[in-house]
């Protein structure tokens, strides 16, 4: 995995966001699940709903048939909010997440098609809202405004919707507050005067419907509004700015509240309208429901929604565009898209018919993006939500998103099948699939696309990522993505730096195999800092990062394994355990069949654990240099850096001298390889179950808030207590299949 890690960018409302699909770092998390509703709710008080509120009464539903329609088909905003929880945990937007099931190449199609296509529709959808909103509140003042003046809303509605979107996700987040109270207040004004005439007993004027017609236009109805929550597939775009212990449960609730509440608010106010006034030009027909002096309020507030509508949109659809593959800078893709989006809505306007187009897109595109939800939500559940944000950053040959030749057949397959099947299960005006048409033109393409698609998907798909959850070190990163040899490119830098809290920095070799791939703490304190751990030493610290060097420096070694000390010569100060053989390490080779003899390891390794290079390097020159503690601690230790305290907790296992640091105050527990979010390794040459066991017994009893770990990203103190709680049942587990064995009887 090749990805950097991005340095602090300005993601503030004055300055245009720099970050498009790359990880977010954690220390530029910030805010809480509760923002999410106002952003959602935002995007969602929208003249759409107004409209597909009345479209349902057009088909001939009564009022209470309508009301129920629309609430079981923006129950769907269920399945948004279970996709925003994907965010804070990935650091990347939705369209990097869908490498995970799409591959490289297929998210790449997948993201043209279903995430850039049919978001830039909607815009075009959206701006042609305003418009003839807009026009109709410029005719309201000048009744003989000439057509043109479309054409110039049209432009003028892009250049602020998509200015937000430009600006981006701190721009997005500050208007959502104090727009969302707007539009709020508009609506519930509308709709004290809108129920005041509501027919609540109307009656449609062929009569009542009933058996097969009630049941396909319900069907009908459902499906169309369906496809509004089934457009919003892209939550984690605003949710990954949100700290990586962000609860999910509440990530999920707050967006999923944010869409539901309005569209069933302004679909119901749309069902009542339609009870009084015809709905089929429902801007102009609305001046009978409400007094002259708010009609303009009335369409400046639809007008705000079409915007604040948009600019969620364009967001997304712009970073769709990256993901494809398409290397421009966020902003310019989005302008990109205002330009494609302006084109579509001067033709829908002036060319075409706007209400048909928006039923025959609405009620089509749920054949692709209901499948698509399914896929997504089956991918969050199977993968129980733990996604590596820089690993889906990687796009290489042979890489983790790879698959087969940058497809992943499973996720690929089950859209494609659940498409085709979906579509048979369409009733449009131009068309009527024969699953439809044999159930007397019901549509029930929304249920069969989710259902379909991410059950197809989970029965392709679940046996491989279930491997990669239960096996991630001793089978996925052995086993490793890249075809690793020795035609490697050379780079000028061979360690990235990412902050992650106040005072703490974590540095990594990104060109190193995962395996051997670990995490370099920095530690700055008010007296000296430390160090935790030195990295593989291809890459000299001393002269890529002297910052390490510049506070008196302690270098702690968590365990004597080369990629925890491969650096540890370039130190003065060297403190770890006195059961560690600093001066004679075990594992010396980044030759993979070499190591895992060293180490005692089953499995293959790759041939080669680096895919990259530092200038003037030879790998096969590489050689660990001994470097002996200049001091040794034991259990209870406590370095004292002087605005912070550790101490130091003596954990074998692992390896006999294992330890960890642990800062009481902060809740900071820097566990070196003694517990990280993977496969703990316990089978090693120098390893010991029993001790091992014994180790996490003890952490479990500690009161930790946040682990910083010797390989990948740190994680919360109730993903440590899961982590340890699975390994001592797998301890237990072991342990009595050696009890059976050692009486001499076949395990269970």
């Amino acid at each position: 995995m090749t990805a950097q890690h991005p340095e602090i960018r300005e993601t503030t409302t004055g300055h245009i966001e720099q970050h498009g699909t790359d990880h977010v770092p954690i220390s530029e998390r910030h805010g809480s699940p509760r923002d999410l509703f106002m952003v959602w709710a935002g995007s969602n008080v929208s003249y759409l709903y107004f409209v597909l509120g009345g479209i349902l009464v057009i088909l001939g539903l009564d009022v209470w048939q309508a009301l129920a329609v629309i609430i079981a088909g923006n129950l769907f905003y269920a399945g948004v909010g279970l996709l925003a929880a994907s965010g804070p945990r990935a650091g990347v937007p939705s369209e990097v997440i869908t490498r995970s099931f799409y591959g490289v190449r297929g998210n790449r199609v997948q993201n043209v098609l279903l995430g850039w296509l049919v978001g830039v529709l909607y815009e075009a959808i959206n701006l042609s809202v305003g418009a003839l909103v807009g026009f109709t509140l410029v005719q309201f003042f000048a009744p003989h405004a000439p057509e043109w003046v479309k054409a110039v809303l049209i432009v003028g509605l892009a250049i602020l919707t998509f200015m937000i979107s430009v600006y981006g996700h701190g721009m997005i987040m500050k208007i959502s507050g104090w727009v969302t109270w707007v539009l709020l207040a508009g609506i519930a004004v509308l709709g004290f005067f809108v129920i005041q005439h509501t027919d609540f007993s109307y009656v449609p004027k062929d009569g009542p419907l009933s058996g097969p017609e009630l049941w396909a236009a319900a069907a009908a109805g459902f499906t169309i509004i369906a496809s509004a929550p089934l457009s919003w597939q892209i939550g984690a775009d605003y949710s990954r700015y949100l700290p990586e212990d962000a609860p999910p449960s509440r990530v999920a609730l707050w967006t999923g509240l944010g869409g539901f509440i309005p569209s069933v608010v302004i679909g119901a106010l749309g069902v009542f309208a339609g009870t009084v006034v015809d709905m089929a030009v429902p801007e102009k027909s609305m001046e009978t429901l409400v007094p002259g002096w708010f009609y303009p309020f009335f369409l400046l507030v639809v007008i705000i929604g079409s915007i604040t509508n948009n600019a969620l949109t364009a967001y997304s659809t712009g970073l769709a565009l990256m993901a494809a593959g398409i290397r421009w800078r966020r902003s310019v893709t989005v302008i990109f898209d205002a330009m494609i989006a302006v084109s579509i809505t001067l033709y829908a306007l002036f060319v075409s018919d706007f209400l048909g187009t928006l039923d025959a897109l609405l009620e089509v595109s749920v054949a692709v993006l209901a499948p698509g939800l399914g896929i997504y939500v089956a991918d969050i559940v199977l993968r129980k939500n733990r996604y590596r944000g820089q690993e889906l950053q990687d796009e290489s040959r042979g890489g983790p998103n790879w698959f087969w030749k940058g497809w992943n057949l499973a996720g690929c397959t089950a859209l494609l099948v659940g498409t085709a099947v979906t579509a048979l299960c369409i009733n449009t005006t131009d068309y009527v699939g024969p699953i439809a048409s044999a159930l007397g033109g019901a549509d029930v393409s929304p249920f069969v696309g989710v259902l379909l698609g991410g059950g197809l998907y989970w029965i392709l798909g679940a046996r491989a990522i279930r491997r990669s959850l239960l096996e991630p070190s001793a089978a996925r990163r052995a086993r490793g993505g890249r075809g690793m040899n020795d035609a490697l490119q050379t780079v000028d830098r061979w360690f990235t730096a990412e902050p992650v809290a106040d005072g703490i920095t974590r540095i990594e070799e990104p060109h190193v195999h995962e395996f051997l791939r670990g995490n370099i703490w920095h530690i700055r304190g008010s007296v000296r800092d430390l160090v935790v751990d030195a990295g593989l030493g291809v890459g000299s610290l001393r002269d890529e990062r002297p910052e390490l060097f510049v506070n008196g420096p302690i270098l702690v070694i968590t365990h004597a394994h080369l990629d925890h000390m491969g650096s540890a010569h370039e130190f003065t100060e060297r403190w770890a355990h006195a059961a560690e053989p600093l001066g004679a390490p075990h594992g010396t080779s980044i030759r993979g069949a070499e190591l895992a003899v060293q180490l005692g390891l089953d499995g293959e390794l790759p041939e080669l654990l680096i895919d990259a290079r530092p200038a003037g390097f030879d790998p096969d020159r590489y050689a660990l240099q001994p470097a002996p503690a200049s001091r040794t601690v034991a259990d209870g230790d406590v370095i004292d850096l002087g605005n912070r305290q550790l101490r130091v907790l003596h954990l074998p296992g692992h390896t006999p001298g294992s330890i960890c640091l642990f800062d009481e105050t902060a809740g900071a527990l820097f566990s070196g390889d003694v517990v990280y979010d993977d496969e703990l390794l316990d089978e090693l040459r120098e390893s010991d179950r029993n001790d091992y066991a014994a180790s996490m017994r003890r952490l479990r009893q500690l009161t930790v808030r946040r682990v910083y770990p010797g390989h990948g990203e740190p994680f919360d103190g109730a993903r440590l207590a899961a982590i340890i709680d699975a390994y001592l049942n797998r301890h237990a587990a072991w342990t009595a299949q050696a009890e059976l064995r050692d009486r001499g009887a076949a395990p269970l």
